[in-house]
């Protein structure tokens, strides 16, 4: 059962890459607001703080959108993957993990359920040959109680 979404959906690298470009993008524009806009730094040790203070700043905000991103496009999708699989793997064939958003998580997310159809499909057939195998016991137990007497009247 393949989701039309999943080939629509962009590729992990992609985002990655985006996100990227992105995050150098606004770095960019935070040093020149704070070059431009705030007023000019003094010199000497105060200046060196000023521009240790401006870079801080920018990195900063680098690294929370960087966070902010890697952590809804892997960690997030990466966790639900893990929570479903372990609840499948314990017995719930009822768990699906849900499409993600790039391609790579929507293929991971199909072929995950696929493999739980399939366990499924599998544990109804087990089923019913077990069911099977009891009928054929029944019936040769019953062959047998009514063989012992006519056996006995044929001798």
């Amino acid at each position: 059962m393949t989701r039309t979404t999943s080939a629509a959906a962009p590729s992990l690298r992609t985002e990655l890459l985006v996100t990227i470009a992105i995050l150098a993008a606004a770095a960019v524009v935070v040093a020149a607001v704070g070059a431009v806009l705030l007023p000019s730094p003094p010199d000497g040790a105060r200046g060196a703080l000023y521009l240790g203070a401006l870079v801080a700043g920018d990195v900063g905000v680098f690294v929370a959108f960087g966070a902010y991103q890697l952590r809804r496009l892997v960690t997030r999708p990466l966790d639900e993957a893990v929570a479903v699989t372990e609840a499948i793997a314990a017995g719930d064939l009822t768990r699906r993990l849900p499409d993600a958003g790039t391609r790579e998580f929507a293929s991971l997310s199909a072929s995950v359920n696929r493999m739980t159809d399939n366990l499924l499909e599998e544990q109804g057939q087990r089923l019913r040959a077990e069911k099977l195998a009891t009928v054929g016991r029944l019936a040769a137990g019953i062959a047998h109680e009514v063989g012992n007497p006519l056996g006995a009247i044929d001798g």
